[in-house]
């Protein structure tokens, strides 16, 4: 539809990757994002911090731990569509990440920071 319109309004696709702010407690409705999206939900996504379970893509077709996942938080996206506005024209596509890890370094990374947050409260 964009392309439909592209003569009369400019447009570009802002690719952003997954919000940090889905894996905290309460998930992105607690951030106010996403709350009719039926994903917003703490443990809606890929992981279940509270619970300590994943349903991850996290192998590739040869077995092998290489799935990768793009990560940033919604904070730095606004800033980045803010920024964008003063760009004298706009690509197709605007692509954003602050951090770009495998499924199975976010998931051994939630583990530890889970454990290790634990301990501390012992």
């Amino acid at each position: 539809m964009l392309a439909h319109y592209s003569g009369s309004i400019e447009s570009t696709a802002f690719v952003c990757g997954v919000f940090y702010e889905r894996f905290q407690p309460g998930g992105l409705t607690r951030a106010r994002i996403g709350t009719r999206s039926g994903f917003g939900n703490e443990g809606d996504y890929i992981i279940d911090v509270a619970n300590m379970s994943a349903q991850a893509p996290a192998y590739d077709m040869h077995n092998q731990p290489s799935v990768t996942i793009c990560m940033t938080s919604a904070a730095n996206v606004a800033r980045f569509v803010t920024r964008a506005i003063e760009m004298p024209r706009w690509p197709a596509e605007l692509r954003m990440s602050a951090e770009r890890l495998t499924v199975q370094q976010l998931l051994l990374l939630v583990k530890h920071l889970k454990s290790t947050f634990f301990r501390v409260l012992r």
